[in-house]
């Protein structure tokens, strides 16, 4: 039974692999990234430093020329608490594109930083 539920998982894993649409990545794409990752080791929307994903402004899939720009990139985090990267970066959806994510990121940093607290302690939910 793990044995084929393991070939079904590299098999669905294998669909989403790769997923760049239709272009090519450049080769330095991984260096640009970590790159990246090191001058922005936090989220620009919610300022958490876990599950880092490198976001392209303006789509990769129809604009490749910009894959490599540091200016069309923004970090945003992708992790099961909370994905920035597909409520700000998608807009809740893959298949979409948010022009003004860093506009957006901004906005939500600036909310998070700010929060209201009770007695000077922010108020965090028992778990």
């Amino acid at each position: 039974m793990i044995e084929l539920f393991y070939t079904f998982w590299l098999r669905f894993k294998s669909l989403f692999e790769n997923r760049t649409f239709g272009a090519a990545r450049s080769n330095e794409w991984p260096t640009v990234r970590a790159n990246f990752l090191k001058t922005h080791p936090t989220c620009e929307a919610c300022g958490r430093d876990k599950y880092l994903q490198v976001h392209h402004k303006k789509s990769f899939a129809t604009q490749p020329d910009l894959e490599l720009n540091p200016q069309n990139l923004i970090v945003l985090c992708e992790g099961m608490e909370s994905n920035c990267h597909r409520l700000i970066g998608h807009l809740q959806n893959y298949k979409s594109l948010n022009e003004t994510v860093e506009i957006d990121a901004a906005y939500w940093l600036k909310k998070i930083k700010n929060r209201p607290t009770w007695g000077g302690v922010e108020w965090v939910y028992p778990t």
